[in-house]
């Protein structure tokens, strides 16, 4: 049986790589910094904790002892762990440690003689005004701290790609989807939108994709070793289109340019006030209007994605189930069939 060490194993993206890891017939190392989540986040997939084929190890991505030893007699190895925030006080934490992690887990991995390698990037990494984005594209420009650690990450990683080690890169876009942890910025986004909260949006265009086929690309990634993938999904150039859709309200929203914008989010960021929007890197983000071009993971990987109007439709049942949203804001996505958008 493989035995395949992930890192990030409790996170939004980490418990659905699990779960198609167990699925594939592998035996799993989950490393994460703290084992209680782990067992809280699996129940929301409805996976036994204590399965045999579960190894928890506690550790920090960026020691090097304890990664090694964690990573020592496994086949293949899924960095998935990263700190992703838009906040301001998460930014001296993800400078220091995305990229310093990184280096972390796959020299260990290297060290370990492991045959298929993935590390989990983003298009943040890729960005370039008004690009179309694809495996062969370079990285990109650096918006704040966020997309400044994706980019020095991803670049230890290409490092490692061109020394001929067996590394793979999978680039997804925003990620969405149901049994979500830790309500991240996209489901928070699709909440706010849907509690009348967030009436307008940047101008431009972002990718979102849905945490399931992330997971599924992610995977098939580990035999595809010094290739590029980008993850199936949609262009979104206003999310609350697809959720007047599914949901069948009217939900108002106005598009302005990240210059209009800039000075709430400012004010947002610096204070941290909740109740103030501040993702100033995000609207710079969307205002830079890129696409994505996944042909690639369609053709060699055989992941063909869900429609956004499907992610968004499950998404928000979830969220309804979990208590994070009213039925009523949900509209009639509650009902059985769903209208395509």
């Amino acid at each position: 049986m493989t035995v395949v060490l992930l890192t990030g194993a409790s996170g939004f993206l980490g418990i659905h790589l699990l779960q198609r890891l167990l699925d594939g017939g592998h035996q799993v190392r989950a490393f994460v910094r703290t084992p209680a989540k782990l067992h809280q986040h699996l129940a929301l997939l409805g996976v036994d904790p204590d399965d045999t084929r579960i190894d928890v190890v506690a550790g920090d991505m960026t020691d090097a002892a304890t990664v090694r030893e964690a990573a020592r007699g496994c086949h293949q190895v899924i960095h998935a762990a990263a700190t992703f925030s838009y906040r301001r006080r998460d930014a001296e934490r993800m400078l220091r440690e995305n990229k310093v992690g990184t280096s972390t887990v796959l020299d260990a991995a290297i060290e370990a003689g492991c045959t298929g390698i993935v590390h989990v990037s983003s298009i943040v990494a890729l960005l370039r005004p008004g690009a179309t984005l694809d495996h062969r594209s370079p990285l990109g420009v650096t918006l704040g701290p966020y997309t400044r650690s994706k980019v020095e990450s991803e670049q230890v990683a290409r490092d490692r790609q061109e020394t001929g080690a067996p590394v793979a890169i999978v680039n997804p876009g925003a990620i969405l989807g149901p049994d979500d942890p830790y309500l991240g910025e996209s489901n928070e986004v699709v909440c706010r939108i849907l509690r009348g909260r967030l009436p307008t949006w940047t101008r431009g265009a972002l990718q979102w994709v849905d945490v399931r086929d992330a997971a599924d690309v992610v995977v098939a990634a580990l035999e595809r070793a010094g290739r590029r993938y980008l993850v199936p999904g949609e262009t979104v150039v206003l999310p609350h289109q697809t959720l007047r859709t599914v949901t069948g309200r009217r939900l108002p929203a106005i598009p302005v340019s990240h210059k209009v914008a800039l000075p709430l989010l400012q004010l947002g960021y610096t204070t941290g006030w909740s109740f103030l929007p501040h993702m100033v890197e995000g609207s710079r983000v969307i205002a830079l209007d890129t696409r994505v071009d996944y042909s690639a993971s369609v053709a060699d990987l055989g992941v063909d994605g869900r429609s956004l109007a499907e992610s968004m439709t499950d998404t928000v049942r979830w969220l309804v189930g979990a208590g994070h949203l009213s039925a009523r804001a949900a509209g009639r996505c509650l009902e059985t069939e769903q209208p395509s958008a």
